[in-house]
């Protein structure tokens, strides 16, 4: 082979290492050329992860491989060209689960908590009842309310309300004498606690305030359900009925709710807060800030089980939230906001829409849901990507909540009159005219 010959092939062979070469890296880093337009463009990709994870699934039409199983969760579909695709998932007996998806260059879209909600009706459980009561994350424990009587399996508890109902032991309120109760269920021969009789008696002998006064608000510790926060006209307390020790923690307190280990309340100097175990106080925001001057101009409060923030209702629709030691106003004609489960996140119920506010991201995403008839009552699933509501119409629905279209939307139920969510068992118990019904999402 001559000179001249060998520096040819050297040369070439050095040229065609440095395209492959190249080549090679581009790819690697999701290069592609896409004949269709003639250009090089960088890939995307979608992942689905679903439940049940055995769904068939297909993009634009075709089939696709679902490939969850024992050493992946779920299904990447990779080297995808930039632009919009349908996904379609489907199983026998569950209903569908459908999106219009916009991959992007570099990027993959990721759905990984898609329930498919099984195809069927509620499993009647109590025939003819009038409410019902779940015991909080308990399999099905439950207090039935029928003709204006409490009931748990055979016997009667006292009082015709359930506020709290925790480690086999209700919080019951008689509304004609407005006394709360507390009842061991575990012990079925013991008499009812009259937290009234109780908290009088111990804030007369252990803080020199004698006399009766109005409980208007009872609620247990989350985590003990034999101490309990107390609100009264004119005061905040904690009552121990193990020690028998009653505590003041605030004064002119108009409202308060639960989050974690920390109570915050409502009062004429603002928000305050107070921590069940280290026992400690702290002044967080100033109402005027908003333009409230009494706490009767709040229609309600929500707190995020992180803490670290609060959403003020305010009677005339208008929605602030606290967080970082500022206020902002997040919208007006507001009907209700509630905190996510992650806290991450809330769902804002307007007249005829529905928003979520992202709390990481400060913006607020509209969703592609308009409802048939006034929302009732909503709560979310368990996890943070989807919530049940019943509206005005008595029907029950399972609503996916992102801002993807689109939304996936499951009727569970008509005629229903109140419900309710077993995290325990992943189940939904719901009322109609029938009695109580059972519908599990496994």
């Amino acid at each position: 082979m001559s000179l001249a010959t060998r520096r040819i092939l050297f040369y070439s062979l050095t040229l065609l290492f440095i395209v492959v070469g190249t080549g090679l890296v581009f790819y690697s880093r999701g290069w592609r050329f896409d004949w269709k337009d003639r250009e090089l463009v960088q890939i995307g990709g979608i992942y689905l992860r679903s439940r049940p994870d055995d769904a068939r699934i297909e993009l634009d039409g075709k089939a696709v491989k679902n490939k969850a199983g024992l050493l992946q969760s779920g299904t990447l579909i990779g080297n995808l060209f930039p632009g919009e695709y349908d996904i379609h998932l489907s199983k026998d007996g569950y209903h569908d689960w459908r999106k219009h998806v916009s991959v992007l260059p570099e990027n993959v879209s990721i759905f990984d908590e898609i329930i498919m909600v099984p195809q069927k009706e509620g499993e009647l459980v109590v025939p003819m009842a009038d409410n019902f009561y779940l015991q909080e994350g308990d399999s099905g424990r439950m207090i039935i309310e029928d003709r204006g009587r409490l009931k748990f399996n055979d016997g009667v508890l006292v009082g015709d309300e359930v506020v709290a109902f925790r480690d086999n032991l209700p919080v019951t309120y008689e509304t004609e004498i407005k006394n709360y109760y507390l009842t061991d269920l575990g012990k079925p021969e013991a008499r009812p606690l009259n937290l009234n009789d109780l908290f009088t008696e111990l804030k007369t002998t252990q803080l020199n305030l004698p006399g009766e006064v109005l409980i208007i608000k009872v609620y247990p510790y989350p985590y003990s359900s034999r101490r309990f926060i107390i609100l009264t006209a004119h005061a905040l307390y904690t009552l121990d009925t193990e020690r028998l020790v009653v505590e003041q923690i605030g004064s002119e307190a108009s409202d308060f709710v639960v989050a974690g280990n920390d109570v915050v309340w409502l009062g004429p100097r603002g928000i305050s807060k107070y921590n069940l175990v280290f026992r400690s106080h702290s002044a967080l925001g100033d109402l005027s800030q908003i333009g409230i001057t009494g706490v009767d101009e709040i229609a309600e409060i929500g707190v995020p089980n992180s803490g670290d923030a609060i959403s003020i209702l305010k009677n005339d629709g208008e929605l602030w939230l606290w967080e970082g030691g500022d206020f902002s106003r997040l919208r007006q004609d507001v009907k209700q906001a509630i905190f996510s489960p992650d806290s991450r996140g809330l769902l804002i119920q307007e007249a005829g829409s529905l928003k979520f506010y992202d709390r990481d991201e400060k913006i607020l995403i509209s969703l592609d849901f308009k409802p048939e008839a006034e929302i009732k009552k909503t709560i979310w699933y368990r996890n943070n990507a989807y919530v049940i509501s019943s509206d005005s119409e008595e029907r029950l629905v399972f609503l996916e909540i992102n801002e993807v279209v689109p939304l996936n939307r499951v009727l569970i139920a008509s005629g229903v009159l109140n419900f309710d969510y077993s995290e325990g068992e992943d189940a939904l118990y719901f009322i109609d005219d029938e009695g109580i019904k059972r519908f599990s999402f496994k």
